[in-house]
């Protein structure tokens, strides 16, 4: 999952940048810097599966990352889980991002060809826009179905 991998260098980079200036050499006027690890967003989000399906959202939350920044990022996380004793194939996850208002302002998608009995499908869902548009989102929707 990407977002492992982002906080691993988010991570490495806190530290490194933490260590640097510690030679003591110089004073630096420099304002401190801070460090940007995904927080979960609460929000009164629904999520929408397959009528009678045996597939499952275990978990989902809407992530940012780099807040206040024209780097700022918004994804949702979400752990899909197959709870019947056969393969499922063809399985589609969406998440559409709402403003405050609760206007559309985008959607992303992803998708995966078959998913194991029992399995689970950890996906990242990101959000297309940054900075300011990626701060302009205020709720979700996730919908997860299968293209058969």
């Amino acid at each position: 999952m990407r977002r492992r991998a982002l906080l691993a260098r988010t991570a490495l980079l806190t530290t490194a940048a933490g260590l640097a200036g510690c030679s003591g050499v110089g004073d630096s006027t420099d304002s401190p810097t801070e460090s940007s690890t995904p927080t979960p967003t609460p929000t009164p989000s629904t999520v929408q599966t397959p009528e009678g399906a045996v597939l499952a959202v275990v978990e989902h939350e809407l992530t940012r990352s780099n807040e206040g920044s024209e780097d700022e990022l918004v994804a949702v996380d979400a752990v899909i889980e197959n709870g019947s004793d056969e393969p499922t194939t063809d399985v589609r996850a969406v998440a559409r991002f709402f403003d405050d208002d609760q206007r559309l302002l985008d959607e992303s998608e992803a998708r995966t060809s078959r998913l194991a009995a029992g399995g689970r499908w950890e996906v990242e869902l990101t959000y297309p826009g940054s900075g300011a548009d990626a701060r302009a989102v205020a709720d979700y929707r996730l919908v997860v179905s299968r293209d058969d």
